[in-house]
């Protein structure tokens, strides 16, 4: 048999069942494992028959043992976009890097939250209430607290003198994907800025007391 979780090669030619290689060969074999996602170290084997030439045989394996390999986790939705007056959802799109993570102790870290004056930052915790975030404070949520991040514009002109976009810093830590010898790795402080394009309003016309002279 041949492992299912990898390639074994010959001169750069993948094993196939049944192939013979001459014993001066036989450091001509390679491995390569799979990029397959692991949450725990697994074993992947390569059947051989061992042939003398003299009528002498015997079978075993050559065994392969794969350890995960941690991926740090990382922010995708780095600068969201939206219209002035608009609420919108600013899920983060954290990937943790490796499904061991998503089944062991992680943390994502909000703070350092500028509104700019032009509406509020808020989430759904677990218990189904609403969390404004407010400037000055930090906050811990969940994977599934985090995907209910949403902006409220208030409907303020974004592009006005001195306007300052609404942001927030985001740190994401996992619990080392499983690797040996990793307790922990991070996605780094990402910095997260919103941008908001101006809505074109209607004018306004006020009629005053002033009369028409002839």
């Amino acid at each position: 048999r041949v492992p299912t979780n990898g390639t074994v090669t010959f001169k750069g030619s993948p094993v196939t069942v049944g192939q013979v290689i001459a014993a001066t060969d036989i450091d001509k074999l390679s491995y390569t494992a799979s990029s397959a996602d692991l949450t725990a170290p697994t074993t992947e084997q390569l059947g051989i028959t061992v042939k003398d030439g003299g009528g002498g045989v015997t079978s075993g394996t050559i065994d392969f043992v794969i350890q995960p390999k941690n991926v740090p986790p990382s922010v995708a939705n780095k600068s969201p976009s939206l219209v002035e007056g608009q609420t919108i959802s600013i899920d983060p799109s954290i990937n943790l890097g490796d499904s061991y993570d998503e089944t062991h102790p992680h943390t994502i870290v909000i703070e350092n939250v500028v509104t700019g004056d032009q509406g509020e930052f808020s989430y759904t915790n677990a218990a189904g209430e609403k969390v404004v975030l407010a400037a000055g404070k930090s906050y811990n949520l969940t994977l599934a607290e985090s995907k209910t991040l949403v902006f409220a514009h208030n409907g303020s002109e974004p592009n006005k003198e001195g306007a300052i976009k609404p942001s927030y810093s985001i740190t994401v830590t996992d619990s080392g994907g499983g690797e040996e010898g990793v307790s922990s790795s991070t996605s780094g402080k990402v910095d997260v800025v919103l941008n908001i394009t101006p809505n074109n309003d209607d004018p306004i016309f006020n009629y005053g007391n002033g009369g028409i002279g002839s």
